[in-house]
Formats: structure tokens, C-alpha cells, sequence
């Protein structure tokens, strides 16, 4: 298979090198002339090409009331999640969890994907010190 590669990079550089002087100097008068660009005119009747989010105002009582899902910790499948630990097909406030993995967990609702990861490690209340006694 490197021998393949080898050769057809090889067949490759031949190719590349069969111009000759005069030809690559043709190509770059070609290049090398005038370009016109776009009339500034016609850059006036353009719309604008960018597209910009509709934010919608959510002023319902749920919305306020709704409770987060949280990852707080993974062992041996497991996920700890909103005080509770589950495993892959559990519910968890209507998501089915899919994935429970290294760093994180997938849920699923329908068509709805929800990924949730871990939060940087605190800092241990147990500390150890180096030394004597």
C-alpha cells in the first residue's frame, strides 16, 4: 500500500514538472491583467446576505419553574444525575438516558439531544500531607 502511494505521488511530481518556461510565463500574463470588479451600483441593490436570530421573549410561568438537569458524578456505567443514579434506558424528566461515557451523557426526547458533562473536579476536603507524621 506504500509502495502505491509512494508511486503515485512519484508519477505525480513527473507530471507537474512538464511545463516548460515559456508556458508557466504565458499563464501568468493571463493572470497578471486588469480584473474588473463589481459595480458599485449594482453592490447597492445587493440585500443583506447575513441572517440574524429572532430572539422570542418567554414570558410564561414554566419557563421560570423548569428545573435543570445536572451531571454531578459517573461510576461503573452509572450516571449520578438530579440526586439520582441511572443507567442507559432510564428516564430523567422525560429524556432517555442513550450514552453514559468517560466525561459525559447523552439523553434523548424524540428528536431532542441533550449532552451533559461534568464540571471541572472541586477540590478535595481531605488533604494529604507530604512528610512526617
Amino acid at each position: 500500500m506504500k509502495y502505491l502511494i509512494f508511486l503515485i505521488g512519484f508519477v505525480g511530481l513527473i507530471g507537474a514538472n512538464s511545463l516548460s518556461v515559456e508556458e508557466i510565463e504565458n499563464k501568468i500574463v493571463k493572470i497578471d491583467g486588469p480584473r474588473s470588479g463589481i459595480n458599485l451600483a449594482t453592490l447597492d441593490n445587493v440585500s443583506d446576505p447575513f441572517v440574524y436570530p429572532v430572539v422570542v421573549s418567554q414570558n410564561d410561568e414554566n419557563s421560570t419553574s423548569t428545573k435543570r438537569i445536572v451531571l454531578s458524578g459517573l461510576m461503573n456505567n452509572r450516571a449520578y444525575i438530579n440526586d439520582n443514579w441511572v443507567k442507559v434506558g432510564d428516564d430523567v424528566m422525560g429524556y432517555k438516558v442513550g450514552y453514559i461515557g468517560k466525561n459525559g451523557v447523552i439523553l434523548n426526547k424524540g428528536s431532542k439531544v441533550k449532552k451533559l458533562f461534568l464540571k471541572e473536579k472541586k477540590k478535595s476536603l481531605i488533604q494529604f500531607k507530604e512528610g512526617g507524621r
